[in-house]
């Protein structure tokens, strides 16, 4: 695990005995958490082995010689000493609120942005989906094959690591930013899994209503937008709302490349409040109502559907 909050929410339930880490941020799980104890850890370090260190961007000068004052100054003065006991005192805000209602602004940004990845994932993905559905069915060898490879290359290999490749592997031609990267990431996933639903929906369509569209003079093209597609989309409706609903729980994954989504923002709360459990118990929450009436709505138009039938 390489995040103390995950440690800690182990600790918790019992799955590991103990965990180390810094004697400060060992101090706020306790103070913050009754249930939680500090004892010495009897570690032995070196100074020459443990330290902290300062990141800046190539070429900020000016920066680094600011910092490095700054260094200079706190090593003459020798001010690191007890400064954990009045860091608190210079913050411009210090608060003990670790209720869930005080960080719901988190919660709503994440939601926000949950939607906002999800809604445009979808439009892209039937787009993507239909296109790939329609290159399945062509004549054309090579377009079939295009259409085959990649439907079957993106089902095999798992988005977390597609979404990794967008943003980190063509990062390096363009640079994207993370949520762009994700909504790239998930709608070029979901195309694959969408063009499967539709070509089962079209195949699920009898042979004789082409055949009948053909006979009235209808040529291929027209067969599939009037004839083949209105009925394949009423036998594929459930399939595809299915999908939607993934949509929104796999678009959790946007998190590790750091779009500020609702597991992302979770993740904030869990480290703020010291809480392992209520702030992941919130996000299930929010996930089972934006999925419930994702629901509700596509029930409501599937009931249409039927009723028009």
């Amino acid at each position: 695990m390489d995040k103390n909050t995950d440690l800690v929410l182990a600790l918790k339930t019992h799955k590991i005995a103990a965990v180390g880490m810094e004697t400060p941020t060992a101090k706020a799980y306790v103070e913050n958490d009754s249930s939680l104890a500090m004892i010495p850890s009897g570690y032995k370090l070196n100074k020459n082995d443990v330290g902290a260190a300062i990141a800046a961007p190539k070429g900020s000068t000016a920066l680094i010689d600011a910092m490095n004052k700054s260094v200079d100054q706190i090593k003459k003065q020798n001010l690191t000493d007890g400064y954990l006991k009045t860091a608190g005192t210079y913050m411009k805000t210090n608060t003990n609120n670790t209720s869930m209602f005080h960080y719901w602004k988190y919660f709503a940004k994440g939601v926000e942005y949950t939607l906002i990845i999800s809604a445009i994932s979808v439009v892209f993905g039937v787009l993507l989906g239909t296109i790939l559905a329609l290159m399945r069915f062509s004549h054309n060898k090579l377009v079939h094959a295009i259409a085959v490879a990649y439907i079957e290359f993106v089902r095999g290999t798992p988005l977390m690591v597609q979404v990794m490749f967008v943003y980190f592997g063509i990062g390096i031609i363009i640079n994207l930013p993370a949520l762009l990267s994700g909504i790239i990431a998930v709608s070029l996933n979901s195309g694959a899994y969408v063009a499967e639903i539709i070509r089962g929906g079209i195949d699920s369509v009898a042979k004789g209503q082409t055949e009948a569209s053909q006979s009235l003079g209808l040529n291929r093209t027209d067969t599939m937008r009037y004839v083949v597609m209105p009925q394949a989309l009423k036998n594929i409706w459930p399939a595809l709302g299915n999908e939607f609903i993934s949509l929104i729980k796999e678009s959790s994954i946007v998190s590790i490349i750091g779009v500020t989504d609702l597991i992302y923002q979770l993740n904030i709360v869990r480290a703020d409040t010291y809480r392992g459990v209520m702030p992941v118990f919130i996000a299930m929450i929010l996930y089972f109502i934006m999925t419930f009436i994702l629901t509700r709505i596509l029930n409501h138009y599937e009931g249409k559907m039927n009723h028009a039938k």
